[in-house]
């Protein structure tokens, strides 16, 4: 017989007052505490299409998208901001190419706790399978750290269970532990801590769009004359008429106002050296 069972008898012999506590007051937790293999969710996956992708700018495209197994989507590249898990969206005045990526993320995994029951109490002596002094449940407490563990808010799980499952944990590190507790209310002291860093699992798509530059319309002559620039005194020009051009015949490059280098005027008056030019329209 053990020191604690001759000192019940003795105290039961002389009808001395014990509490039930007395004998139940800290549970010796042989929690083998782990965390064990995690269910594996769905993966995510994420589509996203744009239409046009071609356009001529400035182009309006629409990028239209869905995930599965995601819980927000975060848009990147030729756009930004947070999207909704599925929807479309109209960019407008795209003047070149772009590229339209989302990234979405699924829940975390789940952390999966399992232990060993205890079947002793400190005093050495067994845990009652019934009565005050048997098991009813187990508290289990986690956190974001393992000194915030002892005071986090329990999660009761009713006893025989040796395994319990936490969903929706934020990502990042995230430690655990138990105690057990009798039917009488006596709490065991905290069982060693474990961890587990959590992280959610993610999944992206990219649509492309090709932005082509609309060419500008040639330029054409829209009158016979031709002109010669010419440099006066005091940094001014002036355009002079030197000859003539055909109508409707290409013009060169821009120089001021309507008037464009030309190439190949017929010359009836002489010339200095300067530019030859025309007055030219784009066509329509």
């Amino acid at each position: 017989m053990n020191l604690s069972n001759r000192i019940h008898r003795w105290v039961e012999r002389n009808h001395l007052p014990i509490s039930v506590s007395v004998w139940f007051a800290a549970l010796v937790l042989m929690v083998l505490l782990a965390l064990i293999a995690t269910r594996t969710h769905a993966a995510p996956s994420v589509t996203l299409t744009a239409s046009p992708t071609t356009a001529i700018s400035p182009a309006s495209v629409t990028l239209t998208w869905s995930g599965t197994e995601v819980n927000a989507c975060v848009a990147s590249g030729g756009w930004t901001g947070t999207k909704g898990v599925s929807g479309s969206q109209t960019i407008t005045g795209l003047t070149a190419p772009a590229s339209f990526t989302l990234t979405c993320t699924g829940a975390t995994e789940p952390a999966v706790l399992s232990w060993t029951p205890p079947v002793l109490n400190t005093d050495g002596s067994v845990i009652p399978a019934t009565g005050p002094g048997s098991l009813a449940k187990y508290k289990v407490y986690h956190a974001a750290t393992a000194a915030a563990v002892a005071t986090a808010t329990a999660i009761e799980v009713p006893a025989p269970a040796s395994t319990y499952t936490i969903n929706g944990l934020p990502t990042g590190p995230r430690y655990f532990a138990l105690r057990a507790s009798t039917e009488a209310g006596v709490d065991s002291d905290l069982s060693a801590t474990v961890t587990k860093t959590t992280a959610a699992a993610s999944a992206s798509a990219t649509a492309a769009v090709t932005v082509n530059t609309k060419p500008a319309a040639p330029l054409l002559t829209v009158a016979t004359t031709a002109y010669e620039l010419r440099a006066l005194k005091g940094g001014t020009f002036q355009f002079v008429a030197v000859g003539t051009v055909p109508l409707g015949a290409a013009c060169g490059v821009p120089l001021v106002g309507t008037y464009t280098q030309f190439d190949g005027a017929t010359l009836t008056k002489a010339t200095q050296g300067g530019i030859i030019a025309a007055r030219c329209r784009a066509a329509t």
